[in-house]
């Protein structure tokens, strides 16, 4: 009894570990440890109705034709750290119809340092600027 109690304890640590290590941040660094003895992550969490885009410039590049460049300014709202969300870019026309979309996942916004950081934002209300370069 005691062998199915335990198994089921770490079954459910498992598939919470996300949630385990946003909302208790102690646990973070055991659970770590665990994910590499069994070959997982534990990802940040991903909670998108709490992130909000602040501002957004879509822009000529100056020095390329044909490229144009979104800048946007994050902010996480929650109360942990989150992974970057995807974000969903429509162009329309001049009567506002929809002739282009793409989405932009985590590489394709984020600066050269923040993707070395491997991490999202990092400290819960904080603000961040993204950029997209688009051809």
């Amino acid at each position: 009894m005691l062998t199915a109690a335990v198994a089921l304890a770490g079954q459910t640590a498992y598939r919470y570990r996300t949630e385990i290590a946003a909302f208790m941040p102690s646990a973070g660094p055991p659970l770590d440890a665990a994910c590499r003895l069994l070959r997982c992550q534990v990802p940040l969490p991903r909670r998108p109705e709490l992130m909000s885009i602040e501002s957004s410039d879509l822009q000529a590049e100056p020095r390329r034709d044909g490229v144009i460049v979104l800048n946007a300014v994050l902010r996480n709202r929650a109360t942990f750290a989150q992974d970057y969300p995807a974000l969903e870019l429509t162009l329309t026309d001049e009567a506002d119809r929809p002739f282009c979309a793409a989405f932009l996942r985590r590489a394709n916004i984020l600066t050269r340092r923040a993707r070395r950081a491997r991490r999202g934002t990092r400290h819960p209300g904080r603000r961040r600027g993204v950029a997209a370069h688009l051809s």
